[in-house]
């Protein structure tokens, strides 16, 4: 657009609609609607809720199972009592994993492939675990001829010899099913308002976790130029004089909590942040400096970071958790996606007139080619 050059309001009105717009959860689908036939009601079946359950109970069966044969075996000493003991788990697990696979199959085929996958990233990470743990499950049994842990693995675990075998990544991976019950917190309103609450407050939050960011940045540099290596002298110290007080920085062995490097720094003022015995961090250093002024450093730094940033991190959540609740009550769109939408609510917008006699005045805006029209911008 040139300088002098002026918009309509049909221009003006559509980037405005454009600058509105909510991201979408998922893209269009073009689901296929089904029939009365014998196949149309099989992917009725492949497609409702009560398939998903069946697979979520026995995802949370093949968790408990692999849990019970994991943690059995340094139990039982005897290989033959452990097969005894674990045989009937491992083959559950086994029909658990073909039941996984044939599932996201049946999926792909009753709501077709790119509907499936396309619909969400959750079934293309259902589908990776599922068909990874199938295939190591028969390579495994292709390799040993059994689903229990071969004897071989046994001995290099009692001779304490690192390894991460075939099986050993089965479980691993098998572990993994618990994720589905993921599933479950769409059910309830009030944990969809939490679990949205937290991403929006990431999406939302971007300046203010940028500004902590800074602080920690600055204060950790600070720190390192204030306090470095002097906790190494205070060590020395200590331990030539050979007295400890109970509750205190040397007799809690908080030696890696300093500012050596920038790692520690930003341990340290984390813990500070957090309230963590942050009495005993400035009694340390007050001690390792032989100074009262060091206090300062921790006193600013709980004064602006703890009773100043984390209480606009709380305010933050707070808002957006009452928009959101808002917004359910109404039947609304869940997802906040700029702080306007937080303080909707609150704000006074004005009237028609208003924003037309103001939006008059702007120079580059026309709207004397619609006057005669009329302007509706309610």
């Amino acid at each position: 657009m040139l300088e002098n050059e002026t918009i309509n309001l049909d221009q003006y009105s559509n980037t405005m609609k454009l600058l509105d717009l909510n991201p979408k959860l998922a893209p269009e689908l073009h689901i296929q609607a089904l029939g009365d036939n014998i196949l149309d009601r099989c992917k009725a079946i492949c497609r409702s809720k009560y398939f998903d359950l069946i697979g979520t109970i026995f995802a949370i069966l093949s968790v408990l199972f692999v849990t019970i044969e994991v943690s059995n075996r340094p139990v039982n000493t005897d290989y033959m009592d452990l097969v005894a003991f674990t045989l009937p788990m491992a083959i559950a697990n086994c029909c658990f994993l073909l039941y996984f696979a044939l599932e996201i199959i049946l999926k792909a085929w009753a709501f077709g492939p790119l509907n499936f996958f396309r619909s969400s990233t959750m079934h293309i990470l259902e589908a990776t675990v599922a068909f990874t743990c199938f295939i190591l499950q028969i390579l495994f049994l292709v390799i040993h001829g059994t689903p229990i842990v071969s004897m071989i693995y046994l001995e290099m675990v009692k001779k304490q010899k690192p390894i991460f075998s075939l099986w050993a990544a089965i479980k691993v991976c098998n572990m993994l099913f618990i994720y589905r019950l993921v599933r479950f917190l769409p059910a309830s309103k009030n944990i969809r308002i939490i679990v949205g609450t937290i991403f929006d407050e990431f999406r939302n939050g971007g300046a203010f976790f940028g500004l902590l960011f800074s602080f920690y940045y600055a204060y950790s540099i600070l720190g390192m130029e204030l306090f470095g290596g002097v906790m190494d002298d205070f060590y020395i110290r200590y331990n030539k004089s050979n007295i400890t007080i109970c509750g205190t920085y040397e007799q809690l062995e908080y030696w890696p909590n300093g500012f050596d490097d920038f790692y520690s720094s930003i341990i340290t003022l984390y813990n500070v942040m957090v309230v963590n015995q942050w009495d005993v961090f400035v009694d340390g250093f007050r001690n390792a400096t032989n100074s009262y002024w060091s206090e300062l450093y921790f006193i600013f730094w709980y004064l602006f970071v703890t009773n100043i940033g984390l209480n606009v991190c709380l305010a933050l959540s707070g808002d957006i958790h009452d928009a959101k609740k808002q917004r359910a009550d109404q039947n609304e769109e869940l997802i906040v996606s700029n702080m306007y939408d937080i303080y909707r609510s609150q704000i006074k917008e004005p009237s028609s007139e208003e924003i037309t006699e103001q939006l008059s005045k702007h120079p580059y805006i026309n709207f004397c080619q619609r006057s005669a029209e009329g302007i509706n911008l309610s």
